[in-house]
């Protein structure tokens, strides 16, 4: 018979807690996790283009990001945006 014998075993009768949903503190100067998965699957499609070659051109990397970067301070977006204060860095920066 299952049954609790005190408040730290629980048994099948009782329900597991609920798991807690991912919580992150945004900040102006750090990227959060959608925006994170949001470049890593845009990498995985050049990466597909690319035809099995494993490193990516520095200038492809530094061109995405300015894309980004520019795409933030026209539009804005909570995934596809990035911080804040990485929309006064310039190619150079990069």
């Amino acid at each position: 018979m299952d049954f609790t014998v005190d408040k730290s075993i629980l048994n099948f009768i009782t329900p597991p807690p609920p798991k807690l949903e991912w919580m992150e503190d945004k900040r102006d100067y750090r990227l959060v996790i959608p925006q994170m998965q949001s470049m890593l699957e845009e990498f995985v499609r050049i990466e597909g283009f690319r035809e099995g070659e494993s490193r990516l051109p520095n200038h492809l990397l530094s061109n995405m990001l300015m894309n980004k970067i520019n795409y933030s301070r026209n539009f804005g977006g909570y995934v596809n945006a990035m911080p804040k204060n990485w929309q006064f860095i310039d190619l150079c920066a990069i």
